[in-house]
């Protein structure tokens, strides 16, 4: 008897040391008006208690959350989330936002069990920095200030800026950034000038989250014209010319500064460089470089000059072998190449009289009977010489350019292939629709939700008190750089998604987290994890190939488990709550997952016939694996049908 009493008490009291509530850890620093989200795991029901989370600064509490106790599973670990609470008076009901400013945790209780978050700070701080176009103004001069407005929880500012001193702007910033023109009046006194910057965020009539700084900037004195001068008033192409400009101010003195100056082809193209008052600029111009008059402006402030010069023709080519047997040459001059060349194969001396146009290549296939020559090219300016490996029956130069890259026979055979190919795509694809027709016909079921329309199923993580508990699968991917992404590369990863996950997965967007469910509700199996693997290998390859083409990569953490779901169908929505970490363990997979499929053991026994995996560590005393390849059991299947039926054929 007393021997039973002992091992109920050592019963029980394992229980209560077993038993603990966590909290999802917040952001390291947030600022007033920012949403703070919290999601509570490991709660157990009672008959009597409330579930409290409050948010706790310095000696204040206020609380978020309260819950009967009695609205839980007392048999199973069940999990709370508040979708959010927004750091200001209304949200949290309070008289003054100084009571939350400062370092601060978020406790969760529930009976005799409690837990809280890390310390983390709330902040009413925005870190402004600002920037003019230059240093030195001009009176009158257009002048662009841009503000930068970071908040200190690394989030761009959306607000108001207010610039006093030298000039009053008063203008509304977004995403972090003003950019606005001004200028000062032509009237200006010479010096130095500050302007003072405040941005600030607004909740009404109350300033949550404010910042400022200062700048200062020179008014200079006004330049009256420039002057420009050139080496020559002829320019050759591949030789080096001469610019220069000067700066005077209202008085004719010479004056510093830096001359924009634009160098204009009778194309309308233009070289655009900046020269300092009283020095010159060497310019190369290409070979080619267009023939006729161009033109120069030089431009300080709102004064220019222009001069005009001319770009002399020259006639230049260049000559190589693409291979041993092919000559090009190329016209790399600025004008028509109308020369004759002279060609030596071994001891045997030809001429082609050529007109080639500009930037135009003309290729020539030289034959001589098999050996080495020595082949000389030359137009009496350039030339070229090389040993080259010929093969024929005499000595000939055949011109590439007479026949173009393709005779009339070979484009009569791609022409038969690519009709033949359009054949057999179009007879395939007849085939496969009426199989897939037939199938549909057949393959009805009063229980399943019918998700293979063209519409996209979703799935909502919620509280289900009547439903059904079913083995399901979930695959967690986590954009790990959600904050920077733009929206075309969300767009596409929503695409992605979509496109791969329908019709047997239903999806649950939740930030930089997206959970597809497959459940047997849906795919009408209880073989959900291979679909959960394929569908996340085929995300795989559609994200790296985005990441290869654009520049706003995005960076990802696939992960899959396995576990009890309890589910209910609310029209194309299917409503799911989590049993034990179901959820919670595919969403820590997607964080350790570097662009790559992690598994926990619970899929890989399932899915062992058709993944190959290796180990990839451990995760709460447990073994996971990364997913290496996905294997084809039709095909092998169908190899080994094939291989018995050549053994029967031989045997008979």
């Amino acid at each position: 008897m007393r021997k039973g009493i002992i091992f109920l008490i050592a019963i029980f009291l394992i229980g209560i040391v077993s038993a603990e509530i966590k909290i999802s850890e917040p952001l390291d620093i947030y600022n007033l008006g920012d949403r703070i989200y919290v999601d509570v795991s490991g709660i157990r029901g009672a008959d009597s208690g409330n579930l409290n989370i409050d948010l706790v600064c310095s000696n204040n509490s206020i609380n978020l959350v309260r819950i009967s106790a009695r609205a839980f599973s007392k048999e199973e670990e069940q999990e709370y989330e508040i979708p959010y609470k927004v750091l200001n008076k209304e949200d949290l009901e309070i008289s003054n936002l100084s009571q939350i400013v400062g370092n601060c945790q978020i406790k969760a209780s529930l009976g005799q069990l409690s837990s809280a978050t890390k310390v983390f700070r709330i902040s009413r701080d925005v870190r402004v920095s600002a920037k003019l176009n230059k240093l030195r103004f001009n009176p009158g001069e257009q002048m662009i200030l841009e503000v930068s407005a970071i908040k200190a929880n690394g989030k761009p500012l959306n607000g108001f800026v207010e610039v006093s001193n030298a000039t009053k702007i008063s203008k509304a910033i977004k995403e972090g950034n003003l950019k606005e023109i001004f200028s000062m009046p032509k009237t200006s006194e010479a010096g130095e000038y500050l302007l003072n910057i405040r941005a600030y965020e607004a909740n009404g009539d109350e300033v949550l989250n404010e910042g400022s700084t200062t700048l200062k900037f020179i008014v200079n004195q006004v330049a009256s014209f420039v002057k420009t001068s050139i080496s020559s008033e002829k320019a050759t192409p591949g030789e080096k010319f001469k610019i220069g400009a000067q700066v005077f101010d209202q008085s004719g003195k010479e004056m510093p500064g830096s001359v924009m100056v634009r160098i204009v082809s009778p194309k309308d193209e233009i070289t655009e460089m900046t020269i300092d008052s009283g020095k010159f600029k060497e310019i190369e111009f290409p070979l080619n470089a267009t023939a006729g008059e161009w033109k120069i402006i030089a431009s300080f402030d709102k004064v220019q000059d222009s001069r005009k010069f001319e770009m002399k023709r020259i006639q230049k080519a260049k000559f190589y072998f693409e291979d041993d047997s092919i000559l090009a040459i190329k016209n790399i001059g600025n004008s028509l190449y109308n020369r004759t060349i002279n060609l030596k194969i071994g001891t045997e001396m030809r001429t082609l009289h050529l007109r080639i146009k500009e930037g135009e290549v003309r290729k020539f296939n030289l034959k001589a009977p098999n050996g080495e020559y020595e082949v000389v090219v030359d137009d009496g300016v350039e030339n070229l010489k090389k040993n080259v490996l010929l093969t024929g029956s005499a000595i000939s130069i055949d011109d590439l350019g007479d026949n173009g890259i393709f005779s009339l026979g070979s484009l009569i055979i791609i022409l038969a292939i690519i009709a033949a190919g359009i054949g057999a795509y179009f007879l395939i694809r007849y085939k496969r629709t009426r199989k897939v027709g037939i199938a549909a016909k057949s393959d009805k079921k009063e229980d399943m939700v019918d998700m293979t329309k063209k519409e996209e199923g979703s799935a909502e993580k919620s509280l289900v008190v009547n439903g059904g508990k079913y083995p399901s699968s979930v695959l967690a991917i986590r954009l790990k750089n959600f904050e920077d992404l733009n929206e075309n590369s969300l767009e596409e990863f929503r695409s992605i998604v979509r496109e791969t996950s329908t019709p047997k997965g239903l999806i649950d967007w939740r930030r930089e987290y997206t959970f597809i469910v497959f459940s047997p509700i849906i795919t009408k199996t209880y073989a959900n994890e291979i679909i959960a693997i394929r569908t996340a290998s085929k995300i795989v390859e559609r994200l790296k190939a985005h990441n290869k083409k654009f520049n706003n990569k995005i960076l990802f953490g696939i992960g899959i488990n396995s576990g009890d779901l309890v589910t209910a169908r609310e029209g194309k929505k299917l409503k799911y709550t989590s049993i034990g970490n179901t959820i919670s363990l595919a969403k820590k997979l997607s964080d350790m997952a570097d662009e790559k499929i992690l598994i926990s053991e619970e899929v890989r026994k399932k899915a062992i016939r058709e993944a190959r995996v290796e180990k990839a560590g451990n995760l709460n005393n447990k073994t996971i694996y990364s997913v290496k390849e996905i294997k084809n059991v039709e095909a092998s299947q169908e190899k080994l049908k094939e291989l018995l039926r050549r053994m029967n054929r031989k045997s008979e």
